[in-house]
């Protein structure tokens, strides 16, 4: 196997186990949950999970990076579509708000 293919696998684990930390975080909060329950939610062993992160501190971190990054990808295009200032601060008002409206486990787990 390539370095190529080795970084594409690390990457897809990573990016499954954030996606399941998302799910169980928001459901059950940071001090009960398992690494157990992100295993069985990602529908991997908790092996690989103890491979890809050191520990629960470890894997929320990357969660909380992760969805901060996804955030700032996603208010950036939306700012850059336009060219007043007005609107750029509108746009970014009321990605703000959209936030708080739609991503309620963002906050749950934040």
């Amino acid at each position: 196997m390539n370095d190529k293919s080795k970084r594409d696998i690390i990457n897809l684990r990573r990016s499954q186990l954030t996606r399941a930390a998302y799910n169980v975080v928001a459901q059950k909060g940071y001090y009960e949950f398992t690494i157990r329950d992100i295993a069985r939610e990602a529908g991997l062993s908790t092996g690989l999970v103890h491979y890809y992160f050191k520990n629960k501190k470890d894997l929320l971190l990357n969660l909380l990076k992760e969805i901060n990054r996804n955030m700032l990808v996603i208010l950036n295009r939306n700012i850059s579509k336009a060219d007043d200032p007005r609107e750029k601060l509108n746009i970014f008002m009321t990605q703000a708000f959209d936030l708080v409206k739609n991503e309620k486990d963002y906050f749950y787990i934040v």
